[in-house]
């Protein structure tokens, strides 16, 4: 038997002992965890399970960690404005400066 997952649509395999079943499968493409009943190999409900205030808890502190971290991975691979001048410039011209005593005073 199978059953589309609600979240993605990939279609989750369930073996023979899933005939006459109700409770909870998570699906293997997306990890959305879903309620089903199923009686005599067929499907009678599906639904999303609701999570238990602790699980959400975590499931929201994971969802912003990783939002942050791409943020932070966007903001730092973003190329340099125009008015910004990159470390690795910096450290290139850090061996050409010259200093006034050393410069010469144009011929005139």
């Amino acid at each position: 038997m199978k059953v589309n997952c609600l979240g993605c649509g990939f279609k989750v395999d369930l073996a023979g002992s899933y005939d006459d079943y109700a409770g909870p499968i998570k699906c293997f493409a997306c990890g959305k965890i879903m309620e089903i009943a199923t009686q005599e190999g067929n499907v009678r409900a599906v639904r999303f399970a609701a999570l238990p205030a602790a699980e959400f808890a975590v499931f929201e502190i994971q969802t912003q960690a990783r939002d942050s971290l791409q943020a932070l991975r966007a903001a730092t691979e973003a190329p340099a404005s125009a008015g910004e001048v990159s470390a690795s410039a910096v450290r290139s011209n850090r061996g050409s400066r010259s200093t006034r005593a050393n410069r010469t005073a144009p011929v005139g």
